[in-house]
């Protein structure tokens, strides 16, 4: 190890090796948990997309609201809810 690194029997030359392979390892470790987390929230925008769809009839951007339209909306979107159409109830909501 002496013909490598020649400075080897310094004890502050250990600790300093020591120091910087932890902060290699952290960096590392920091890089990875950013991939990661790019990577889901992009797994959940995918996800959130499909949903994003024009597959329900009912226009709810032009919907007026009115305070008697309420109960049957709610209705209406508890039955797609039922049925397992959550992109239409959502919508609905």
């Amino acid at each position: 190890m002496e013909q490598i690194l020649p400075a080897y029997n310094d004890p502050l030359f250990s600790i300093l090796l020591i120091i910087i392979i932890s902060l290699i390892i952290a960096l590392a470790t920091y890089g990875w948990g950013l991939y990661r987390q790019q990577k889901e929230q992009g797994n959940l925008l995918k996800f959130l997309d499909k949903f994003d769809s024009t597959e329900c009839a009912l226009d709810t951007t032009d919907m007026p609201f009115e305070p008697h339209m309420l109960k049957p909306l709610t209705l209406l979107a508890k039955a797609f809810e039922n049925s397992g159409e959550y992109h239409k109830s959502i919508n609905i909501y």
